[in-house]
């Protein structure tokens, strides 16, 4: 357990989990899943955090952390229930941490579902409250550049806090 857990303080996650998952704790500890799942997850990694966190949402399924954790992964493998579940659900959106994510992965699923136009007014509401938000940006270039207007949004991304979007797009 103990090199697993320095492998993740070091940021070594794939020694963290093989650590893990040699002793056999992941099964013991879902939380041990939900925090490599997280970690998988911000390391732009969904394909391997998406099963770690449905196994602990499924351990911990009042944790509305987790379970907004799998939601964003999910939906980055393609699976909108978990994102559906988190968007409609009360005790998510009451929390005031996660009103901007939730919207955020609102315009995802509506972009994810193929209806582009209400997924680019749901990011331009989300633009209007974090204006140098490259993620959003980068999602809106994405549905114009998919539309075919890719000139679209070039001003907006010619900062140079803009430069990963404009790689992405290329």
């Amino acid at each position: 357990f103990a090199t697993g857990l320095l492998a993740l303080l070091l940021g070594n996650l794939s020694l963290c989990e093989t650590a893990w998952v040699q002793r056999g704790a992941m099964a013991a500890f879902p939380l041990l899943d939900a925090g490599l799942g997280a970690l998988y997850a911000a390391d732009g990694m969904p394909e391997r955090a998406y099963p770690r966190l449905f196994h602990a949402a499924r351990e911990f399924p009042s944790a509305h952390g987790i379970q907004i954790e799998l939601a964003d992964a999910a939906l980055a493998m393609g699976d909108p229930t978990p994102a559906r579940t988190v968007i409609e659900s009360p005790a998510t959106a009451e929390l005031p941490d996660a009103a901007l994510r939730i919207l955020r992965m609102r315009g995802d699923l509506e972009a994810l579902e193929g209806n582009r136009a209400a997924a680019e007014q749901t990011f331009r509401e989300l633009l209007r409250k974090l204006p140098d938000d490259a993620l959003v940006l980068q999602r809106l270039a994405r549905l114009a550049v998919d539309r075919g207007r890719s000139e679209e949004h070039t001003s907006e991304l010619q900062s140079p806090c803009n430069l990963v979007c404009r790689l992405l797009l290329e």
